[in-house]
Formats: C-alpha cells, sequence, structure tokens
C-alpha cells in the first residue's frame, strides 16, 4: 500500500458547480483514466468505500455558503 491515497465516492460524479466550474464528473473521469492508463493506479492507495462526510466535516473545508 502506498502512502498516497486517492480517495473518492461514486456519489462523487453527481456533483455539479455549474458550467464556469472546471470541476464536473467529466473532469474526475478523466483524472481516473490518465492515473489508470499511466500505471500510477498500481502505486497509489485507491479507495471508493470511504463513508460519507458529515456536514460538521464538510464545514471544516467549506461554508454552509
Amino acid at each position: 500500500m502506498s502512502g498516497t491515497a486517492f480517495i473518492t465516492r461514486p456519489d462523487c460524479w453527481l456533483h455539479s458547480m455549474g458550467s464556469q466550474q472546471p470541476e464536473s464528473s467529466d473532469r474526475l473521469t478523466e483524472i481516473l483514466d490518465q492515473i489508470k492508463g499511466s500505471g500510477l493506479d498500481g502505486l497509489l492507495d485507491m479507495r471508493e468505500d470511504v463513508p460519507q462526510v458529515t456536514l460538521e466535516q464538510l464545514y471544516r473545508a467549506h461554508s454552509p455558503a
């Protein structure tokens, strides 16, 4: 297992910040494809089985607004 992790959840692909933001499900798919295509997935701790964050945890990094 690597000291670097790629952590995601299937519901991350449902998140939309609007057309003016670079974050999108297409971008996540492209990033994951590049990681797998380069072989980096064998060097990373790939995780999709993580629990959903609580609002308290989310607000540590993002404002409620």
